[in-house]
């Protein structure tokens, strides 16, 4: 969550995610996990990619998620 652990949170949208940063939804938001939500990774330089169990688009319809980016690499 900060610098201590390699990340901190940044507030941008689902349109603004940088490479490498953890993206978090909330519970239920975007269709994800009514309980636990969902995390993924951004794998590209453009916000439209990222990867969990599986990779897909970035949802960017329904609402900012928690980002949180590397600050060490």
């Amino acid at each position: 969550y900060d610098a201590k652990v390699g990340f901190k949170r940044i507030g941008v949208s689902a349109n603004d995610v940088p490479k490498g940063s953890i993206i978090g939804w909330r519970r239920g938001q975007c269709g994800y996990h009514s309980k636990y939500g969902h995390i993924e990774i951004a794998v590209d330089s453009s916000s439209s990619r990222a990867c969990s169990d599986y990779c897909g688009s970035i949802k960017k319809t329904c609402g900012a998620p928690y980002v949180f980016m590397p600050t060490t690499l």
